[in-house]
């Protein structure tokens, strides 16, 4: 398939007088192909004259200095406030979490009985006792250092008598153990129950000493994607507005700074996909080529947040659907469906290589049969205590809300009204139920979750160990909540030349980085 750029004598392409291109919204506008006895000319006119008024989903000017710096000077200082507290180990995720980066980093996934006794004692391990088949470690208890060995190797590159590389806090109050929750294998070695997501994406910060900058590392990305795709969506400073909400909340700042748990990570990483893949069905002026390798890195985003939280499939599940439904409609070649569809069998057939080799089985995990249980008794018990624990730590959830209710009056406001005010609120509102389908999917199931009722009663910070499940919607609330403080889809889109054209970056990417700069297209076949 080749684009043609703006202005083309092409039957599905309908220039303007400022050469924007006419792009049909994902539903609710048909594709104006002329047909026998059509008068073309007379339909071209017509709709120009509405383009003089708005169009459906335009080019955005480029981000002015002060979009840009706003949002610059917005995660920076989100990154001064995390970085500004010391870490700390607060349950015993992180200090599975930290056994399994610092493992990896000496080339080791699994450890025997004599290597895990060592790496327990090199993070602070004073009392250790070695996991049960398939459960975690119990009770407190010395295991002594077996047949003499001493402190033995972890792979390849072992600590030696230097311990641990830097990157992480010390042990704190459950730290007699040094590791908890790793289970033991079939074939007696050791294996944590968190594998195999965080601690890969973690690892290069970990080589480098500079641990706590992972999670950073994938809020900028987020940041990045946020800006270039709601920018595309909403026009001129929802791209700002989408990296404050993102970064403003207590929970991300909590998350951010616990650097041995992946909830910021994961949340990040969905917000990579919710960007671009905004940016990748919008971005109709730009080729083919580019819009699909744009897409393929938000594919890549959400399978990585599958690796690290199984339930994050809710949000790529989403994905594949809308890609389904609205490739045509976004006029993306078949070789776009090809790639992204090869990134997610590629991504399917790795984990289940690594849960076959280390887990047994393909389907299978670090935890044993029976741990994670959902059940629709736990939604009530839920419901009664978590709600006011997500707007406290997260109150642009009010926002995101408000935001979806106005897209629905929107849309029932536009019938009867032309057919691009109609196109504008059709795809306004169905990018919304995309969103809201993987955000309220994802909370629905976790609403079922037992643990977090059990957990209900913990007056100790209990509600900071709940919250985390519900985080990875953190983008998509982020979106939609800048898509209403942009003017929730009333006003005019900026337009190439207007205020700000002479910004950084076009959509959020830098000038020469993408085609198209100079109003046309690359040839997308």
């Amino acid at each position: 398939m080749t684009n043609h750029a703006p202005g083309a004598d092409d039957a599905s392409s309908f220039p303007t007088s400022r050469g924007v291109e006419f792009v049909p919204p994902l539903v609710g506008f048909e594709t104006m192909t002329p047909q026998a006895g059509d008068d073309v000319d007379r339909d071209v006119d017509e709709i120009d004259d509405q383009h003089s008024a708005v169009e459906i989903t335009p080019r955005p000017a480029r981000p002015s200095w002060w979009e840009i710096g706003v949002a610059v000077a917005i995660f920076a200082a989100f990154c001064g406030i995390v970085l500004n507290k010391a870490p700390r180990l607060l349950e015993p995720d992180d200090y599975a979490y930290r056994a399994s980066i610092v493992a990896l980093s000496h080339g080791d996934v699994t450890l025997t009985a004599a290597q895990y006794q060592a790496l327990a004692k090199a993070l602070g391990g004073t009392s250790i006792t070695l996991p049960t088949p398939g459960g975690n470690v119990v009770g407190p208890g010395s295991a002594p250092d077996p047949g003499g060995l001493g402190i033995p190797s972890f792979g390849a590159g072992g600590p030696g008598g230097d311990g641990p590389k830097p990157g992480f806090g010390g042990p704190g109050d459950m730290g007699s153990q040094g590791i908890m929750q790793w289970v033991k294998r079939a074939d007696g070695t050791y294996i944590s129950e968190k594998n195999p997501g965080y601690p890969y994406l973690a690892l290069p910060f970990q080589a480098m000493g500079i641990l706590r900058a992972a999670p950073l590392f994938y809020g900028g990305l987020a940041c990045l994607a946020l800006f270039a795709g709601l920018r595309r969506w909403a026009g001129s400073w929802a791209g700002t507005w989408a990296v404050a909400l993102f970064c403003a909340s207590g929970a991300a700042a909590a998350f951010a700074w616990r650097s041995t748990m992946p909830t910021f990570t994961d949340a990040a990483l969905i917000a990579v996909g919710v960007g671009t893949l905004i940016w990748a069905f919008l971005a109709t002026d730009r080729s083919d080529r580019w819009r699909t390798l744009v897409g393929l890195a938000g594919f890549v985003a959400l399978e990585a947040a599958v690796s690290v939280r199984y339930t994050n499939i809710i949000f790529l599940i989403v994905a594949i659907v809308a890609a389904v439904v609205f490739m045509r409609n976004m006029s993306l070649p078949r070789s776009t469906a090809g790639w992204w569809g090869g990134s997610l069998v590629a991504f399917a057939l790795l984990m289940a290589w690594w849960n076959l080799h280390y887990y047994g089985s393909p389907l299978s995990t670090g935890y044993s049969s029976g741990k994670i249980t959902f059940t629709v008794g736990s939604i009530g018990p839920n419901l009664a205590h978590m709600p006011g624990h997500l707007v406290t730590s997260m109150p642009m959830i009010v926002l995101a809300l408000a935001g979806l209710v106005w897209m629905i009056v929107r849309l029932v406001q536009s019938r009867g009204l032309d057919g691009i005010a109609r196109g504008r609120a059709c795809r306004d509102a169905t990018i919304g139920a995309v969103l809201a389908a993987g955000w309220f999917g994802s909370w629905v199931l976790y609403l079922a979750y037992d643990w977090t009722v059990r957990m209900a009663g913990d007056d100790q910070g209990g509600a900071i160990h709940t919250i985390r499940f519900y985080m990875p919607a953190l983008g998509v609330i982020a979106a939609l909540g800048a898509w209403l403080l942009a003017g929730g889809g009333s006003g005019q889109i900026g337009q190439p030349g207007g205020p700000g054209g002479d910004g950084l970056m076009h959509d959020g990417f830098p000038p020469g980085t993408g085609p198209g700069e100079d109003g046309g297209q690359e040839d997308g076949s």
